[in-house]
């Protein structure tokens, strides 16, 4: 990202930003990332994990990355304002409707669970995944 992507983000003003994973796949180009995510101009930013919060290359091997790194990357993003769904839901308001978010972990660790949590059922229902292959989970659980 060379601050092209959040000029043009910023261009369209949008109420909801979100982000599916995979911010690099080299974590020394972290810092540069974050940088360039918190100059995004919306009311609300969400971020579900991909592989390479989990996983970097190196030379030509992808290698694990520990969990304080990941939880790095998780507490980095929260510190600028972004919700980290792992797993997990949320609900907003934007100009009187009620929305109901749903994030994914990543599936190509077999991390993804449902929890959606039950209420009052919100006029937009929103379910984030990194992966398609969510898609057969998602079918596995009787959810069309």
């Amino acid at each position: 990202m060379n601050g092209k992507l959040v000029n043009i983000v910023n261009q369209i003003n949008p109420d909801i930003v979100f982000i599916t994973g995979d911010l690099v796949s080299k974590q020394k180009k972290l810092e540069k990332i974050i940088l360039e995510l918190s100059k995004i101009n919306s009311e609300k930013i969400f971020f579900v994990p991909g592989n390479y919060e989990r996983e970097e290359v190196k030379g030509f091997k992808k290698r694990h990355i520990t969990k304080e790194q990941y939880r790095y990357i998780r507490r980095e993003l929260e510190n600028i304002g972004i919700i980290f769904l792992e797993n997990g839901n949320s609900r907003i308001n934007i100009r009187g409707r009620e929305i109901s978010i749903y994030g994914f972990d990543n599936s190509i660790y077999g991390n993804e669970k449902y929890n959606m949590v039950s209420g009052k059922e919100s006029e937009y229902r929103i379910i984030l995944a990194q992966s398609p292959n969510i898609i057969n989970k998602l079918t596995d659980m009787g959810i069309k």
